[in-house]
């Protein structure tokens, strides 16, 4: 069993995009085995276009409406259900309300997902989010995303390369920046880092559809493609280009899931420990 929130008290820092895209990439294997995914949006302004059309289950509620789907999701742990659960809390009033409602139930066993970019006011939110966490669950397992690293495609991500982009957290004694993450690095359970790539916007936006169903669909293409190809020739000129872009997608994202494996075990740490 699996329940996690992605949590920050500042918006527009990919709560959404790793609510709705990476996690549930993230654990695609485990929905190939069975397990259920369902990822809540708990947000007054969002809505997700993904509830039609998704392996995932989505759905998109009101702030005021939480408590109810906290209560089911502290129902799945109580009767240990074979599920990934993915509550996606909005930024500022809405993350807030939503750990307030965490905390009036008690609800234990949540794995918390910080995501964070690299403006240095960011400090700030993560230490007020962090405090949050804490006030509902001192054993809180805490993960902070490194969003949107500035690297080129399939490039490793590689400590250097986080320290010259995240200087509010690394420092920077060139420029007397101090060192933050020290302030708050012991409560943390691990770091994480996703590189920036136009992936995501052209499943949700051109595709309709999550990068998790894309990498369920076509994995096998991708693994196969010399094979594949062969059968496209007899559709004619036409349908094997087109083949081939949409290729060229899917391409992507299981690269992309392959070039998460750390975050990937990372959480499966984390999710086994608050079993």
């Amino acid at each position: 069993m699996t329940n996690l929130a992605v949590v920050n008290t500042k918006g527009g820092v990919g709560k959404t995009t790793i609510g709705s895209m990476i996690l549930p990439l993230l654990f695609a294997e485990e929905r190939r085995k069975g397990k259920s995914i369902r990822v809540y949006e708990i947000d007054d302004n969002n809505k997700s276009i993904f509830a039609e059309n998704s392996v995932i289950d989505f759905q998109t509620i009101k702030v005021k409406e939480a408590e109810d789907i906290l209560d089911m999701v502290q129902m799945d742990i109580d009767m240990a259900e074979n599920v990934i659960n993915i509550i996606d809390c909005g930024g500022g009033n809405d993350t807030v309300a939503v750990l307030n409602y965490i905390k009036e139930i008690k609800l234990q066993g949540l794995a918390y997902v910080i995501p964070t970019n690299d403006d240095i006011e960011q400090l700030n939110n993560i230490k007020q989010t962090i405090n949050l966490i804490r006030s509902i669950d001192k054993n809180a397992k805490i993960v902070l995303v490194l969003n949107r690293v500035a690297v080129s495609e399939n490039q490793k991500i590689t400590d250097d390369i986080l320290k010259r982009q995240f200087i509010g957290l690394y420092g920077d004694d060139s420029l007397g920046i101090d060192r933050g993450l020290d302030e708050f690095k012991k409560e943390l359970a691990g770091i994480a880092a996703i590189p920036n790539t136009p992936i995501f916007g052209i499943l949700k936006n051109l595709k309709k559809t999550t990068a998790a169903d894309r990498y369920l669909e076509e994995y096998r293409t991708v693994d196969n493609i010399t094979e594949v190809r062969k059968g496209w020739i007899s559709d004619g000129k036409e349908e094997y280009l087109k083949r081939m872009k949409e290729y060229r997608i899917s391409k992507k994202v299981v690269d992309l899931y392959d070039n998460l494996e750390d975050f990937r075990n990372l959480l499966k740490g984390l999710t086994n420990e608050t079993k």
